[in-house]
């Protein structure tokens, strides 16, 4: 009696999840991120990003490395302000560093960086159509002389900046 509740109950269960799926489609739900207003959008142009941290030229990390992730999809192309049927805008909110680990009181072994980013996407009339806000973080090591340690910020801040380019394409691409 036990084998036959428990195939009964896989049955059960079976047909709840067809009849929820049947519903969902006809419903017209979306698994993923539909977001309304990226239909249309073909093209964008990405002009450099703000860049509101005192750390020194980091916005063309994050600029080239959204331009390529984005110019190397299928979905959508970069072009020129003029032809464009949208702008991605992006702007570096702030960047901090904390101590994970030391050698003594005085003395830092390893710092994480994180960088908090905004992107805006505006269609041709000015009118914000997609708005995505990212925190991401990398561990660097921390040298005895300074050159070695900004060395090792700047190849922090690259990889954060080629991960955020990469979630963006994913999550402005997705609903296409």
């Amino acid at each position: 009696m036990r084998y036959a509740d428990g195939h009964i109950r896989r049955l059960l269960l079976m047909g709840a999840a067809l009849v929820l799926i049947l519903v969902l489609a006809a419903c017209n739900y979306r698994f993923g991120g539909y977001r309304e207003g990226q239909e249309g959008i073909n093209t964008v142009s990405i002009p450099p990003f703000e860049n509101r941290t005192r750390q020194i030229g980091i916005e063309s990390f994050f600029t080239n490395d959204l331009v390529y992730e984005v110019g190397r999809g299928d979905r959508v192309s970069v072009v020129g302000p003029d032809r464009a049927d949208a702008v991605v805008q992006g702007v570096i909110r702030d960047l901090d560093a904390d101590t994970i680990s030391r050698q003594n009181l005085n003395v830092s072994l390893e710092r994480r960086v994180y960088v908090t980013i905004e992107l805006f996407v505006k269609n041709r009339q000015g009118k914000q159509v997609w708005y995505y806000k990212l925190r991401d973080d990398e561990v660097y090591f921390v040298e005895g002389d300074k050159v070695s340690t900004e060395a090792n910020l700047r190849d922090a801040l690259a990889a954060i900046s080629r991960r955020i380019a990469e979630k963006f394409h994913y999550r402005f691409t997705q609903a296409f």
